[in-house]
Order: C-alpha cells, then sequence, then structure tokens
C-alpha cells in the first residue's frame, strides 16, 4: 500500500494530506470527498490543492 500526500490549501491554512491508498485514483477519491465536506460546511474556502508525491510503506 501506498500513501499519496497533498497539500490543500484554503483561506485559512495550509494542511498535508496523507491517504493510504492502492492507486492514484483512489486516493483522488478521498481527496475529493474530504474536499466536498470541507466545502458543505462553509468555513473553508479552497484555494489550492497541490500533489506532493507518493511514500511507499513497507
Amino acid at each position: 500500500m501506498k500513501q499519496y500526500v497533498f497539500t490543500v490549501e484554503t483561506n485559512d491554512c495550509k494542511r498535508e494530506l496523507i491517504f493510504n491508498a492502492n492507486g492514484i485514483v483512489d486516493a483522488v477519491n478521498q481527496l475529493k470527498l474530504i474536499m466536498d465536506v470541507m466545502r458543505n460546511e462553509g468555513e473553508y474556502q479552497m484555494k489550492s490543492v497541490y500533489y506532493n508525491g507518493v511514500m511507499f510503506k513497507n
């Protein structure tokens, strides 16, 4: 299993998110779910999302 790292920047802060996933598609789907929740709460305004890379877990 791999760990995919994304940086999410909102109007308040910048945060790294690490997803355990089998592939990039699975990781992006998990990121979309979190972004939907953040958008529905209304507290955060998304500025940008950056893909940082993959960490391999032994």
